[in-house]
């Protein structure tokens, strides 16, 4: 999913090291979420919509940026598209409150 430019809030990767590694390891235990991890435990889905032909449901993973296409026939997922990213380096916002 990764490759497809699909987010996943939060990784296997990333439970190890808040688990293990990071300056709050000794405050926060993951090993029940590592130990029955996987990708499709991140995905978040928001909303779903019918096709106008009713032989699919869209289903929008908000929190992911991607859509899920679902065959309602046999019941699989059979496309997941990524939203794309927004570049902001280009949008002049001040996010500093200097009052200047």
């Amino acid at each position: 999913l990764i490759a497809k430019d699909i987010h996943l809030p939060l990784s296997e990767n990333a439970l190890e090291y808040w688990d293990e590694h990071s300056s709050i390891a000794g405050d926060v235990n993951f090993t029940l979420a590592r130990a029955t991890y996987t990708t499709d435990s991140g995905l978040e889905p928001e909303w779903v919509e019918w096709s106008a032909d009713e032989k699919y449901v869209l289903v929008n993973l908000q929190e992911n940026a991607a859509l899920v296409k679902v065959n309602v026939e046999t019941a699989t997922a059979e496309d997941i598209v990524s939203y794309g990213l927004k570049s902001w380096e280009e949008t002049p916002i001040d996010i500093i409150e200097d009052d200047g």
